[in-house]
């Protein structure tokens, strides 16, 4: 399966399968395959095409341009874990083959020595100390043909290596990547990644992979002894389970094919701190029955076992950060959840609070009969409850993905019932809501419902931060292709120094009137547009909040027509 993962950006953590018979489009329209929320990149940005090469990304003519591994291009070749930017957002294209991925615990088997087994030492034809992986020479002599050959390639391979265990974060990804180019270097059948407790010591099997070519093969079966040895030592080890002479009959117990040997290498993951884990590779080696006498001749080598060990150290140093940036990828969500929730709670609270001492009043008002008491109680119920009504609808908005559900609809009637609902709000606090609708502006294709909650938020703010006498403007214009809404107020404006976080979750400028959700949500409701929000301010001068998204006059794919849904009932 190909795919893309996104990494960085507004769609982070969203996957995006590619097909090798369509042509896939990224870009911030709804009608793309690859739909990405970020305001920086064209409607139509790339498109990646199947070819018989692979997949090709093509810029099309983009404002921001395609960059591929920090380099511009128009049109590429990709390459596994080739890393895809366009505006804000980061991509990585990874076309790892499924076929050769199985499932690491069935197919790799932890065994002590055994009778089928034998001592796991004897079984060592050689043995290379981890810090000889990569020698040095001190005469010229020792610099042959064969000696540049090898480094040539051995430079090679540290190189991608290093490379790819850097761009990867995830332990799992960065696993599957080592083997996949441990076997892009040199021929084995069956190869895995094993993870080693630095406080029991105990060997978890994580990674595995098998050679497209192998049709049927059982589970690797790896004697622990060999594993103690190589820790132990420090050393990587070639082993095979056939001695010269006649091998037919050797078998490695259940982990060999009953016709063949197995020939294998493993190395020590030595991080900073200790060894981490193992790299094993092997070969099931088919018999010769005409020469069954025929001694043994290995496959792998010891420039290969030094390059192994080389490329476990790496794999060693890109595990530890991994887990690093997955410890504390884990104690931010952590934190920012327990955030959150405390934020929430906060909020809840004083709401419930409110609404508390509007139940006591009423009681004691129909207690004494005092029915002027009542009133006053019921009358301060009805504000509280549509608040938290409001937090919950705008917490649903904030927390989960949505694809805007485009109907062909007016901008002018859903500014209109935005109007309706807050219009006794504003007059209450003697605030004038100033709607003029343009009347020239056709229907367009849009989410009126996730639209409508984002004017309530974005109109209500401006209400609260205005005095009596203030009078709050809304417009609607069309320029460049875009829908544009204005909401201008004369108000108290914002702090130049609280504008950059007033798009945060739970950073209010209200203090405990506000609970700072309803910017966010609003932002990014428009951002699911396509669109998104800009804001400009002064002190004692107001502020201006303008909410942009393309026009969209064709009928999308996923689009409803006005029929579908009725929008009174949706906004109230």
């Amino acid at each position: 399966m190909t795919k893309l993962l996104v990494i960085k950006g507004a769609d982070r953590g969203k996957q995006f399968e590619l097909s090798e018979d369509d042509l896939t489009s990224i870009g911030r329209d709804p009608r793309n395959a690859v739909l990405l929320v970020d305001p920086e990149i064209s409607r139509v940005h790339a498109y990646i095409k199947s070819t018989d090469k692979g997949f090709i990304i093509s810029d099309k003519d983009s404002a921001n341009g395609t960059f591929i591994n920090d380099q511009k291009v128009h049109k590429r070749l990709l390459e596994s874990r080739d890393m895809i930017r366009v505006g804000q957002t980061t991509l990585i294209f990874d076309s790892s083959p499924l076929g050769s991925l199985v499932d690491v615990q069935s197919m790799v088997n932890l065994a002590s020595a055994s009778r089928e087994t034998g001592d796991s030492e004897s079984k060592i034809i050689e043995a290379v100390n981890a810090k000889a992986a990569l020698p040095t020479y001190d005469d010229d002599s020792q610099i042959t043909d064969s000696f540049l050959d090898h480094l040539e390639e051995n430079i090679h391979v540290i190189y991608h290596t290093a490379i790819a265990t850097s761009r990867i974060t995830k332990i799992e990804e960065l696993h599957q990547k080592i083997l996949q180019l441990i076997f892009d270097w040199v021929k084995a059948d069956r190869g895995c990644v094993l993870l080693r407790d630095d406080v029991t010591g105990e060997v978890t099997p994580a990674a595995y992979r098998q050679s497209d070519f192998l049709e049927d093969t059982e589970p690797i079966e790896i004697n622990k002894k060999i594993l103690d040895f190589v820790a132990k030592k420090n050393q990587g080890v070639l082993t095979t389970d056939a001695e010269s002479g006649d091998f037919s009959n050797k078998l490695s117990g259940s982990g060999t094919r009953k016709t063949g040997c197995i020939e294998a290498m493993c190395a020590p993951m030595q991080g900073r701190m200790g060894i981490v884990g193992f790299i094993y590779v092997d070969r099931i080696i088919q018999p010769n029955t005409k020469r069954q006498k025929t001694p043994f001749t290995t496959h792998f080598s010891t420039p290969q076992l030094k390059m192994l060990l080389a490329v476990a150290h790496q794999a060693a140093l890109a595990t530890e950060n991994a887990s690093y940036y997955a410890s504390m990828t884990q104690n931010a969500q952590l934190a920012a959840v327990g955030e959150t929730f405390t934020q929430i709670a906060h909020h809840m609270r004083n709401m419930l609070q409110g609404l508390d001492d509007s139940k006591n009043r009423v009681r004691l008002g129909i207690e004494k009969n005092d029915w002027q008491k009542v009133g006053e109680g019921w009358r301060e119920i009805d504000p509280l409850t549509s608040r938290i009504y409001n937090l919950s609808l705008n917490l649903l908005s904030f927390s989960r993905p949505r694809d805007p559900q485009l109907i062909l609809d007016s901008l002018n009637d859903c500014i209109g019932d935005v109007i309706t609902k807050l219009e006794p709000l504003a007059l209450a606090k003697g605030i004038k809501l100033d709607w003029e609708p343009n009347l020239k502006f056709r229907p367009v294709f849009f989410d009126a419902e996730s639209l409508y909650r984002a004017l309530l938020n974005v109109v209500q703010n401006a209400v609260d931060a205005c005095q009596l006498g203030c009078v709050v403007k809304i417009r609607l214009v069309e320029s460049d292709e875009k829908a544009i809404i204005s909401v201008i107020d004369d108000g108290e404006g914002i702090d130049p120094r609280k504008i950059s976080i007033i798009f945060k979750p739970f950073a209010t400028t209200k203090g405990e009137s506000g609970t700072g959700i309803g910017l966010p949500v609003a932002r990014k409701i428009m951002q699911e547009h396509s669109g998104d929000i800009k804001v400009s301010s002064a002190l004692g001068h107001g502020s201006q909040f303008t909410l942009w998204m393309p026009i969209r006059r064709s009928r999308p794919k996923n689009a409803r027509t006005a029929a579908d849904t009725s929008m009174q009932k949706k906004r109230n």
